[in-house]
C-alpha cells in the first residue's frame, strides 16, 4: 500500500466524496513522508467544501501526528492555526471544534488542559446539522427522514457516510450529526472528570442543533456513576420532542437491564415528570395513546409505562 500512495493522493481530490473519504484516511495511514502527508492534507482542507470530508481531514492530521511523532509539531501548529488563526466563516465552527478536540487529544500535557469551555463556545455556534453537500449520492437512506411535530429531522438510520466511524458493539447507537464522533472522543478522554463532562453534555442537550441534542442522549449513558441531576433535568426537558422522548424513555428503562443510573434522591423527580408527560399525551391524543399510529409517541408512552412499573409506581394507571 505505501508504494501506491500517489494514487491515494489523486483519489483524495476525486469528484466523488465516496472516493475522497477513504483516500484521505489512506494518506494518513500509508504515506511514510510525514511532512508531505501533512502538506497534502492541508491543501485538501483548503479545497474541500463538504463538512464531513473537512472533519475527516482534521481527524486524519491528528492521527498522522500519533503515527509519525516527528510530524507532531507540524500537525499541532496546523491545528492551532485552525483554532486561533484568522477569523473563519460561521459555518466552519464544526471544523474548529474538531481541531480543538484533536489538539487536546494529541497534547502530552492534556491532563492539565481544560478544553471544555472553548468546546462549549464553539458548540453554541453550530445551529444546524452539518452534512456533506452530497453525503452518499442521494441514496434512499440519507434522503429518508422522520416527521416529528411538524418538522423534519435527520434520518433515524445510520447514514452511509458515517457507518464506518460508529460501529461499536459495546455502545450501539444511532448517529445524527457528524460532530458527535469527536464529541464522544472528548468524553472518553475526559474520563472521570465528571464536572467537565457534565458541563459539556448539558451544552449538547441544549444545543440549537436538534441532531446534536439527539446524539447527546446516547452519550449520557456513558457517564460514570449516577446521572448528575442537571443532566437528568435537561434530558427530561426534551420529552416534548417525540423523537427525543422515544430515545430517553428507552434509555431510562431499567427493566431492559442497562438503563440510565438514576440517583435515589432523583427518583421522585423522574417518576413525577414521566407521570405528567403521560397525562399530557393522554389529554392530547386520547386514552388509546398506548396504541397510537405514531411509532415515536407509542414507543415513548409504552417505555414510560414500563419505567413506572419497574419502580412499582402504578398511580397513573386506571384501576
Amino acid at each position: 500500500m505505501p508504494a501506491r500512495v500517489d494514487a491515494f493522493v489523486r483519489y483524495a481530490a476525486d469528484p466523488d466524496p465516496l472516493v475522497r473519504r477513504p483516500a484521505i484516511e489512506a494518506i494518513g495511514i500509508f504515506l511514510a513522508d510525514g511532512e508531505r502527508a501533512a502538506r497534502v492534507l492541508g491543501e485538501r482542507l483548503s479545497a474541500e467544501r463538504g463538512v464531513v470530508e473537512r472533519l475527516l481531514i482534521v481527524r486524519t492530521m491528528a492521527r498522522l501526528a500519533v503515527r509519525l511523532p516527528q510530524t507532531g509539531p507540524t500537525a499541532a501548529a496546523w491545528l492551532d492555526d485552525l483554532i486561533d488563526g484568522p477569523a473563519r466563516p460561521h459555518t466552519d465552527a464544526p471544523v474548529r471544534l474538531s481541531a480543538l478536540i484533536h489538539r487536546f487529544l494529541i497534547d502530552p500535557k492534556r491532563d492539565t488542559v481544560d478544553p471544555v469551555p472553548r468546546a462549549i463556545a464553539l458548540l453554541r455556534e453550530i445551529t444546524e446539522t452539518p452534512t456533506a453537500e452530497n453525503p452518499c449520492n442521494g441514496c434512499s437512506c440519507c434522503q429518508s427522514s422522520v416527521h416529528v411535530r411538524g418538522r423534519h429531522v435527520a434520518p433515524t438510520v445510520r447514514p452511509a457516510h458515517l457507518a464506518a466511524d460508529f460501529v461499536d458493539p459495546e455502545h450501539p447507537w444511532k448517529v445524527h450529526s457528524p460532530i458527535s464522533s469527536v464529541l464522544r472522543a472528548l468524553h472518553t478522554a475526559l474520563g472521570d472528570r465528571v464536572e467537565d463532562r457534565t458541563a459539556l453534555l448539558i451544552a449538547q442537550l441544549t444545543s440549537p442543533d436538534a441532531a446534536t441534542r439527539y446524539d447527546a442522549i446516547a452519550m449520557a449513558k456513558d457517564l460514570p456513576d449516577s446521572l448528575p441531576r442537571p443532566v437528568l433535568t435537561h434530558l427530561l426537558d426534551l420529552l416534548p420532542d417525540d423523537w427525543a422522548a422515544a430515545e430517553i424513555t428507552r434509555a431510562l428503562g431499567r427493566w431492559r437491564g442497562r438503563g440510565l443510573p438514576i440517583a435515589t434522591e432523583d427518583t421522585d423527580l423522574l417518576l413525577d415528570t414521566l407521570t405528567d408527560y403521560m397525562a399530557n399525551l393522554r389529554t392530547a391524543r386520547g386514552p388509546d395513546v398506548w396504541s397510537t399510529d405514531n411509532p415515536l409517541v407509542r414507543t415513548a408512552y409504552q417505555e414510560a409505562v414500563m419505567t413506572l412499573a419497574d419502580h412499582h409506581d402504578l398511580a397513573p394507571f386506571p384501576t
